[in-house]
């Protein structure tokens, strides 16, 4: 008689099994609480590695540059207003990894690098390009400017400053 009535108990979950509307409805709120909790915190933090990765190619930047300049004894020819015509230039100075798809024609994933180069006694200026300068600006501009990233700086004194405090980053 015990295993008929254990028999019966089973059939019954059997038929019982599944969610009911209101489970359903809780397990659904639940994954949205936890999605509006983590879409922001992924996009901060995908937000922070591009702006490293603007600095670093910065710093990698004005490395090249430093180099162009103990080699020709100024910095590479560029605009008087930001532009990627340096990049060219300054290819074969950058380290392997940024000399590569990661980093094309002044692109590095999620900025543009421009720079702009100031006119000294003895530069020259030819079709709008000035060679023989010593000084240069590389800007790190965002590509989606309303995406929330800064924009950076980078000079001869080697400091790296954000576009919008001027203070170093």
């Amino acid at each position: 008689m015990k295993n008929v009535l254990n028999i019966g108990k089973m059939i019954e979950r059997i038929r019982d099994k599944g969610f009911t509307l209101v489970e359903l409805l809780i397990v659904v709120g639940i994954i949205g609480i936890l999605a509006v909790i983590a879409v922001p915190t992924f996009t901060r933090v995908q937000n922070s590695a591009l702006e490293a990765g603007a600095i670093k190619g910065l710093e990698a930047m004005y490395d090249a540059y430093q180099m162009y300049y103990r080699d020709h004894g100024f910095y590479p020819p560029s605009r008087a207003v930001y532009s990627t015509d340096f990049y060219g230039q300054v290819k074969g100075y950058l380290p392997r990894d940024l000399n590569s798809s990661s980093v094309t024609d002044g692109f590095i994933k999620g900025y543009e690098l421009r720079a702009l180069t100031k006119p000294f006694d003895g530069a020259v200026i030819s079709g709008g390009l000035i060679s023989g300068s010593h000084y240069f600006t590389i800007m790190a501009m965002p590509v989606l400017p309303n995406r929330g990233l800064r924009t950076f700086f980078i000079e001869p004194n080697g400091i790296v400053t954000d576009g919008n405090t001027e203070k170093p980053v």
